[in-house]
């Protein structure tokens, strides 16, 4: 029974399914090593981006297992996401994939701007905190930017940005087709151009038709809409992090399957 179980637990996370093998692994963590139980426990926190509980586990183990190919801070997260949406391709969780790229896109483009354009959002814009429910005082940890129209006149980026949106520009929440407009006439690198006009087509075409229809999102629908595949899609996001200034080698890209190897040699 123990095999059979362990050998269903392989099977999991070769599939990227580290919720199943993690409960299966209950059924038999007493016949299962701490480190190999510690590590499901781990892999099944990092699809979903739980970070500090990675840190916490990690100190329980009894050898050094670093399964993050990128350390440095913020470019660590945002590899982490891209990494868990290209899982969701591989896994064909396509609506969640195109729900997901966003939030990594943003980030992208923001990277991006200061990298290429030497245009850095605390030049241009101001932080606007949340304000706590119960005591009305600004919550110091949850915050999100916002353009100063002044900064932007004094930086000669307003009218770059009305001209984008037909005067329409609100000088509000920042957001990805913002990023764009500036990219587009401040960076002379065609290349990189149509890949950040070709990200947010995607996001225009596909990702908020799955966010708000009830719809099924296959990669036919993708190509339909996009004239790309989940794939290629995914293949603009990875030239994107170069560009942000993210020094991710070939190699990273198959990191979960580094970690499901290790885990594979403490089931053992």
């Amino acid at each position: 029974m123990k095999l059979l179980k362990i050998d269903a637990i392989k099977k999991h996370i070769g599939a990227y399914d580290y919720s199943a093998a993690l409960s299966v692994a209950e059924e038999i963590k007493d016949d299962l090593s701490a480190d190999a139980y510690t590590m499901l426990q781990i892999a099944d926190a990092r699809i979903r981006l739980d970070l500090c509980k990675i840190s916490t586990l990690t100190d329980k183990l009894s050898q050094k297992i670093d399964i993050y190919p990128i350390k440095e801070g913020n470019k660590k997260e945002i590899f982490e996401y891209a990494l868990g949406l290209r899982i969701k391709v591989l896994k064909r969780e396509l609506a969640d994939f195109v729900r997901g790229i966003t939030p990594l896109v943003v980030d992208l483009l923001e990277k991006i701007l200061a990298k290429k354009c030497n245009i850095r959002l605390e030049d241009c814009c101001k932080k606007v905190y949340e304000k706590d429910k119960k005591t009305g005082k600004k919550n110091k940890e949850k915050w999100k930017w916002q353009w100063d129209v002044n900064r932007l006149q004094k930086m000669n980026l307003l009218e770059t940005l009305n001209n984008a949106f037909h005067g329409n520009f609100t000088g509000k929440d920042v957001y990805s087709t913002h990023l764009k407009a500036l990219i587009l006439s401040r960076c002379g690198d065609p290349a990189l151009n149509k890949k950040v006009d070709d990200i947010i087509g995607v996001e225009r075409e596909v990702r908020n038709m799955a966010a708000h229809d009830i719809i099924s999102v296959t990669d036919q629908l993708i190509k339909n809409k996009t004239n790309k595949t989940a794939q290629q899609i995914m293949g603009i996001l990875e030239y994107l992090l170069i560009q942000a200034g993210i020094n991710v080698k070939e190699k990273y890209w198959y990191s979960y399957d580094e970690m499901n190897q290790k885990i594979e040699i403490l089931l053992r």
